[in-house]
């Protein structure tokens, strides 16, 4: 296979040199040495970004955690939820024949 690239260097001369110039380098081959460094590098970067990743996600458990116990609500025991279903109750019934009395009034 054969490979052509035609470019043609239009407006400031420094910034199409350089897109040139990076697109027309030559890439020279890596020896055997060179390149086990380079692969050594490489698994080097790979274990490091994967035990960021792991202390990043420990990290947000432990946020996520620390949050859910400052701003959870307990839950009432049963006596106490009676207490506020019977509260809520009479105070439905009082809107309720406030609402109902008001209409009979009007009519």
């Amino acid at each position: 296979m054969q490979r052509a690239l035609i470019i043609k260097e239009y407006g400031d001369p420094e910034i199409a040199g350089a897109i040139v110039e990076g697109m027309t380098r030559r890439v020279i081959p890596l020896d055997e040495s060179e390149l086990t460094a380079v692969k050594r590098e490489v698994v080097r970067l790979r274990a490091q970004s994967e035990l960021r990743a792991y202390g990043d996600s420990r990290r947000f458990e432990m946020a996520k955690r620390e949050l859910a116990r400052k701003y959870s609500t307990k839950p009432q025991n049963r006596v106490t939820g009676a207490i506020l279903a019977v509260w809520a109750l009479l105070w439905l019934g009082i809107y309720s024949a406030y609402d109902y009395l008001s209409a009979w009034n009007r009519s």
